[in-house]
């Protein structure tokens, strides 16, 4: 994000951290600390400022309320509270479920690495624990560096990922957390399909897609051709059905040749594909003649590979 998150110290108890989307306007960061009830500091006191608690909120959902008031910060910004284990900055300690159950934002953070929580607090944060409403958070691990060499900062991270740095964005993160959330470094798959091109078929029409190393999703209703691409992908790679189809292996190689007759074989379609292994591209494309007979669609095709470094 732009601006560094800014921590409150709550009324609720707990503390919080609120963090803004990158494109807030300077300008308008000190307009938030008033609607926040905050004085800041002089900028020659800004390391000795007094840490004020907000006494007057006594909920998340109550600051929720207040800050969106002002349209300048609805939208723009969210809150993670903290749900650490133990102390008195924690969201979960005992008479704090109700607040727990209304909260409106999904996420949270912990002071360190995720292994201090216990099972308790395990339980709660998965929506496991009834008391707590069953609702399930996303937790952040933080440095949480109170050292003067800054020695510790950095040792608990957490990778998100994201297209634009926004709280909407951080938002659908906590949502999807086994897919966009990770406590430990992502690696890269070392094979990549970068992109299918296909140069015509009676379904679809020329199929032109460019795939993300990372995160791929394709989306519509029942019989707008999700599948279909699949399987484009799979009959240019010469793939071969699961391992684990058993009986079901001669109907699905039927079924997938029976496809790519009535879609591709009319038109003389090509498949194209360019994928990565290692670092290296390769580049593979299969045809279609019209003339191949049926019964030799899946051991027929021109199949040619390139490779480059």
């Amino acid at each position: 994000m732009g601006r560094p998150p800014s921590c409150l110290t709550l009324g609720v108890p707990c503390q919080a951290i609120i963090i803004f989307d990158a494109d807030f306007p300077d300008d308008m960061f000190a307009l938030a600390l008033t609607a926040m009830t905050i004085v800041q500091a002089p900028v020659a006191e800004s390391s000795n400022g007094n840490v004020a608690r907000l006494d007057h909120v006594q909920s998340l959902l109550q600051l929720k309320t207040e800050l969106d008031r002002h349209t300048y910060l609805k939208g723009k910004y969210t809150v993670f509270p903290n749900v650490s284990d133990g102390g008195s900055s924690t969201l979960l300690r005992t008479g704090n479920q109700g607040k727990y159950i209304e909260m409106p934002w999904v996420g949270g953070y912990a002071d360190g690495g995720l292994e201090k929580l216990g099972t308790g607090n395990q339980q709660i944060i998965s929506g496991r624990n009834g008391a707590y409403g069953n609702e399930r958070i996303a937790v952040l691990q933080t440095s949480d560096s109170r050292r003067q060499d800054h020695q510790h900062l950095g040792r608990h991270s957490t990778w998100i990922k994201w297209a634009i740095p926004t709280a909407e964005a951080l938002r659908q993160a906590c949502l999807a957390q086994e897919s966009r959330i990770s406590h430990t470094e992502p690696v890269l798959p070392q094979r990549i399909i970068e992109s299918l091109s296909v140069s015509n078929s009676r379904f679809l029409g020329p199929i032109d897609i460019e795939l993300s190393s990372q995160y791929n999703a394709l989306i519509g209703g029942r019989g707008t051709g999700k599948s279909t691409i699949l399987e484009y992908l799979r009959w240019g790679l010469c793939d071969q059905p699961p391992t684990d189809a058993g009986d079901d292996a001669p109907r699905y190689e039927k079924r997938r040749d029976q496809l790519i007759a009535d879609t591709l074989k009319a038109l003389q379609a090509k498949v194209d594909i360019r994928f990565r292994i290692n670092g290296v591209s390769h580049h593979a494309r299969r045809d279609c003649p019209a003339s191949a007979p049926m019964g030799q669609t899946e051991g027929s095709r021109e199949r040619r590979i390139s490779g480059s470094s």
